[in-house]
């Protein structure tokens, strides 16, 4: 807030707090942080919409052969999961 410096260890001073207590800001809570509309393949729709449904996030570099690998593979088991559950 004031711009001190909060501790001179820097990544050891982090990794040794597991649970959270001196870290010098407070993480958001996915509801802080989740949007009130996504967008999906229909268009933007309101984010209840959701409610009893799976929902799926993935992130890959699509510079990184593994993840370039398994993509592929992911979209597969999707299109046949899609019709077996409530997959949007």
């Amino acid at each position: 807030e004031n711009g001190e410096v909060i501790t001179k260890d820097g990544v050891d001073g982090v990794l040794s707090n597991e649970s959270g207590e001196c870290y010098p800001w407070k993480p958001k809570s996915l509801s802080e942080l989740w949007p009130e509309k996504i967008l999906t393949k229909g268009g933007l729709v309101d984010s209840s919409t959701l409610g009893n449904k799976y929902l799926m996030l993935y992130f890959s570099a699509h510079w990184c052969p593994p993840y370039r690998g398994f993509t592929p593979v992911l979209s597969k088991a999707y299109t046949k999961l899609k019709d077996q559950a409530s997959f949007d």
